[in-house]
């Protein structure tokens, strides 16, 4: 059913892409093993928002890399794409490694893109860590800020010049759309100016439990370092989009996941079913902003913007639309990425 009137198609409404290469993190695909009939298998399977993706963007020619740490679950992803749609026409997927878990290698990850291909015109930030127990890495930080921003900001900050030699090209039209969510609105307090700021527990907090505030702290993040990043290649003259989206209530898996934690938990995923999107509907925000004709047709009117389903260009929090704060944010990233990693990025 969705949760906006507003929807495209993608057969008609995008782009076509052939001749385009298309990163898509996250995106694999993990089918629900239906005891009675596998042929079912595919229909009843959540699969996420970025296998989505991946399948609309290589439907209308792109050669799209799925890069996600699981091997197994990518190929089970492209074999799922290539059965749901043989045609020749389609363009390749491929899997390409990625481990967000740590932002050294998300570093190497980049660094083998870069000897894999000569040009990126999409670069889609999907994969993420939802609400989850606090906890941090060998490293010291919170594997939510980890996962979420520093590794995503160290993977699109190594393959910058890739996608800058792209933008110069004749006709080019490079994107780089990091998937948020208006969760990023629970958080009013964030600061971003130390290692402890990323750290912050918000142990206490009910209404939003503490798991959530985390999370929703990760996302201000995303939308605050792409305004910034933007804003960047702006002074740079550098012709990329660089976009935020929030995909909308999508009934993925790891959202009935988040549903079956909390009391009456049947009862919510019943009424969650009502006004929530099925996975490749929830695909289409980020879609929109990876490939949409309008797009095109007016960068300037989508640069550091947010969009939320499915083609709305709508306002962040206040704090989302702090420019001090994102350089702020900025700056805090590269010093930890440099003090605690030794990147250099």
């Amino acid at each position: 059913m969705g949760n906006s009137a507003s929807t495209i198609n993608p057969e008609t409404d995008l782009l076509d892409l052939h001749g385009k290469v298309a990163i898509v993190t996250g995106g694999t695909y993990v089918p629900y093993p239906y005891p009675f009939n596998q042929s079912l298998t595919f229909f009843i399977s959540r699969a996420g928002i970025g296998f989505w993706n991946a399948a609309h963007l290589s439907k209308r020619g792109a050669k799209v890399y799925i890069a996600a740490r699981n091997e197994s679950k990518a190929t089970g992803a492209i074999a799922r794409i290539e059965a749901w749609n043989p045609s020749p026409n389609r363009g390749p997927i491929l899997f390409h490694k990625l481990v967000l878990d740590d932002p050294r290698d998300a570093k190497k990850s980049a660094e083998e893109f870069l000897t894999r291909e000569s040009r990126l015109d999409i670069l889609v930030n999907n994969a993420g860590l939802m609400a989850s127990p606090y906890e941090k890495t060998k490293d010291g930080i919170v594997n939510t800020m980890v996962i979420n921003h520093l590794s995503p900001f160290v993977f699109t900050k190594v393959l910058s010049p890739l996608l800058e030699k792209t933008a110069r090209e004749p006709g080019s039209d490079v994107r780089i759309v990091n998937v948020s969510s208006m969760t990023h609105s629970m958080v009013k307090d964030a600061k971003f100016d130390s290692l402890q700021e990323f750290n912050k527990t918000y142990e206490g907090s009910w209404l939003p439990p503490a798991n959530m505030k985390r999370y929703a702290m990760s996302k201000l993040a995303n939308i605050l370092w792409t305004n910034e990043l933007q804003r960047r290649y702006d002074e740079k003259g550098v012709p990329i989009t660089c976009i935020t989206i929030h995909p909308g209530g999508v009934l993925t898996d790891s959202a009935l996941d988040q549903l079956r934690k909390l009391p009456l938990s049947g009862l919510l995923i019943a009424i969650s079913r009502l006004f929530s999107y099925e996975p490749e509907e929830g695909s289409f925000t980020t879609l929109y902003a990876a490939a949409s004709p309008a797009v095109r047709q007016n960068p300037a009117a989508y640069r550091a913007k947010y969009i939320a389903p499915i083609t709305k260009v709508v306002e962040p929090s206040t704090q989302a639309r702090n420019p001090n704060l994102a350089k702020t944010l900025w700056n805090s990233t590269e010093k930890i990425l440099k003090d605690v990693y030794g990147l250099d990025v």
